[in-house]
């Protein structure tokens, strides 16, 4: 049994926990509510930033009165009360504003009310459950570059963790429920790193890898995995492109098979129909021009260098490259360290209790 951090953005977080609570309130629909909440926020706060500056004024002016009177002798009860009054009231628009706003936000007497001050304040609390429990961590995103972590996909750099009381704010919705807007670092951006429990089989039966999980999914959602895990060869396109086309073509393998309740082949038989493949692929990239006559050499080689098995008997063995599929036999028994840790992550965004081998 081991660990694998999953990190969410918090909209793609949301959507998750709705689909596993199987609620009909979609994740768009707590957003929206949270926007309304965030109007209600910035009300607030306009109202506090002037009644901070009435109160101020109103407290300078008692004061200046009283001390005027003081000087001046003339201090009588009407002026003491009408100073005093205005002390006071300035005193008071400070603790309403302020000290208000914490007892509406972290009030006790509330707690038989709603958590949050949305409609759907019970499925958030539920949708938040695993970061109440410690399960999953909720992370504001650093917008200086300096943080106290850093996020274990994208190395973002964190700027604090949520947690404990921050977690009963009944604003929250409206601090961590909306979408980072682009190039505005003004927007607070939160993530959730999400720890998940990979257990691999005991079985060490030779057909275990034709149990991986990834060969027993729609092949539409394995290439849309795919497409969203940038980091598979992010700097060689042939690479990935030579990666995309031998995942697709095992996914429809198995669909095939499962269809026509047919035998999976070998993993050399299915080694070398991607040869095949490859050559497909490449003179179709070369005609369409999106990849020149050198790269389609590169494609339609089974070694993910690209390079010709070597043929002189003088070099040394460990450079003749003996194996040029040995990547495709990895990536077919689940062990390619190069492709199928990121599409790991991606696939447990959708379903986060998904064994990476399924049952005999």
């Amino acid at each position: 049994m081991g660990l694998q951090a999953v990190e969410y953005d918090i909209f793609e977080f949301v959507e998750m926990r709705c689909r596993e609570l199987k609620s009909d309130v979609t994740a768009d629909v707590l957003f929206d509510e949270a926007s309304g909440l965030r109007k209600k926020m910035e009300s607030h706060r306009s109202l506090r930033f002037h009644a901070a500056w009435v109160g101020s004024l109103i407290g300078l002016l008692g004061c200046g009165a009283a001390a005027i009177e003081i000087s001046s002798s003339s201090l009588n009860g009407i002026s003491l009360v009408t100073s005093g009054a205005a002390i006071a009231l300035s005193f008071w628009l400070g603790r309403f504003f302020f000290q208000g706003e914490r007892l509406c936000r972290f009030n006790p007497a509330k707690s038989a009310q709603q958590k949050f001050e949305i409609e759907h304040s019970s499925l958030l609390d539920e949708v938040i459950d695993p970061i109440r429990h410690s399960r999953a961590r909720l992370a504001k995103l650093s917008s200086t570059g300096e943080g106290v972590a850093f996020t274990p996909t994208s190395n973002r750099p964190i700027e604090k963790h949520l947690s404990n009381e921050a977690l009963d704010d009944a604003w929250l919705p409206g601090e961590i429920l909306h979408q980072p807007i682009a190039d505005n670092h003004a927007t607070a951006a939160y993530i959730v790193i999400l720890m998940q429990e990979i257990a691999k089989p005991a079985s060490s039966s030779r057909d275990k890898w034709k149990r991986y999980y990834l060969w027993h999914q729609e092949s539409a959602l394995v290439m849309t995995l795919f497409d969203r895990a940038q980091d598979i060869y992010r700097e060689d396109k042939i690479k990935r492109i030579k990666a995309r086309v031998a995942v697709r073509m095992v996914v429809e393998h198995f669909k095939d098979c499962r269809e026509r309740n047919i035998k999976v082949k070998s993993q050399h038989g299915l080694a070398k129909d991607l040869v095949d493949h490859l050559k497909l692929e490449a003179s179709r990239l070369e005609a369409s021009g999106e990849i020149d006559y050198r790269e389609s050499l590169l494609l339609e080689r089974v070694g993910m260098s690209g390079t010709l098995k070597s043929g002189d008997p003088a070099e040394p063995s460990s450079v003749k490259n003996d194996a040029p599929e040995s990547w495709f036999e990895q990536l077919l028994s689940g062990t390619n360290m190069q492709i199928l840790p990121a599409l790991r992550v991606e696939a447990l965004k959708e379903f986060p209790t998904l064994p990476e081998f399924i049952e005999a």
